[in-house]
């Protein structure tokens, strides 16, 4: 297949794209910058220059292919004391606009794959496959492309998804716990979170991507670890950097941590035993705690 994806040179993307062309498929990919072009050339992918915002150029490219992987998102606009957490949410849902009219709407044998996320549901219960609450500021707009005729899925993403070292909400913990001298959880630390390797993440999409034909679930869950919770991250990071843990209050956290204390308050363990089943999926990568004690420094 000829695959156009967005946020290729990602830490995601950027796993995606080698696996689809070692599966034998064609890449081309959106590229924001110069440097995101050589990286997607590297990768193996040609790049189309353009920004996220170019709903145009978005649903010119989805008529050229046969399947849009959608990884891209707008991050910065979740930054600063005044964010939107709306905002980004309804940017994503143009550009899946745009690519449901480039891919041709009801009826078409195109594929489109999102992305969205499996954490900031509702607290104390695990999020599943079947779970269709909604998120804000990453909403599951897969449903309103089904509703239009398409073969679309969602991949959603464990809200630490990492990879040497890096990866979600990694490195700004780690980053905040250098600059306090110890690795801080909130209250007692028993809120709990998903996490997943990177590479294990990156294999959904192309597998969804291969057995569309006969899949029936919407979303499919990046999820490798159901449940780590805010004390063990912490003690893990405070061990690897010599550092002492401390219990914060959820208040002090907003200060102290800024956008990652909404996520390490908020206990939201989630599953992908669906997934796994559907999809023959095997998570195979570093643990969380592997990974930071092998390459956080």
């Amino acid at each position: 297949m000829h695959v156009f994806i967005t946020g290729g040179s990602g830490h995601i993307g950027s796993r995606v794209i080698p696996l689809l062309i070692a599966h034998g498929h064609t890449v081309t990919a959106l590229a924001r910058s110069e440097s995101s072009a050589k990286k997607l050339e590297s990768l193996g992918a040609e790049p189309i220059h353009g920004e996220l915002s170019d709903v145009a150029l978005l649903e010119d490219q989805a008529r050229s292919v046969d399947a849009v992987l959608h990884l891209a998102f707008h991050h910065e606009l979740l930054q600063g004391p005044n964010a939107d957490f709306t905002a980004p949410g309804k940017k994503d849902r143009a550009a899946l606009e745009a690519f449901a009219r480039g891919l041709g709407g009801k009826g078409s044998e195109k594929i489109i794959i999102t992305t969205s996320g499996v954490h900031f549901r509702t607290p104390g219960r695990q999020v599943t496959e079947d779970d269709v609450e909604p998120l804000a500021f990453r909403p599951d707009h897969v449903q309103f492309l089904r509703d239009q005729g398409m073969t679309a899925f969602a991949v959603r993403m464990s809200p630490i998804t990492h990879a040497d070292g890096t990866g979600g909400f990694l490195p700004m913990y780690v980053d905040a716990v250098k600059k306090l001298g110890y690795a801080p959880f909130i209250e007692d630390g028993q809120s709990r979170f998903a996490a997943c390797h990177a590479d294990d993440a990156a294999d959904i999409y192309v597998k969804v991507l291969e057995n569309a034909a006969k899949l029936d679930n919407l979303f499919y869950h990046a999820v490798g670890e159901e449940a780590v919770t805010n004390k063990e991250f912490a003690e893990t990071t405070a061990k690897k950097l010599g550092l002492e843990t401390k219990s914060i209050s959820q208040e002090e956290a907003g200060r102290l941590l800024g956008f990652t204390a909404h996520m390490f308050g908020a206990d939201c363990p989630a599953s992908s035993k669906i997934t796994q089943r559907e999809l023959a999926w095997k998570p195979t990568g570093q643990t969380l705690a592997e990974n930071i004690a092998q390459h956080v420094e």
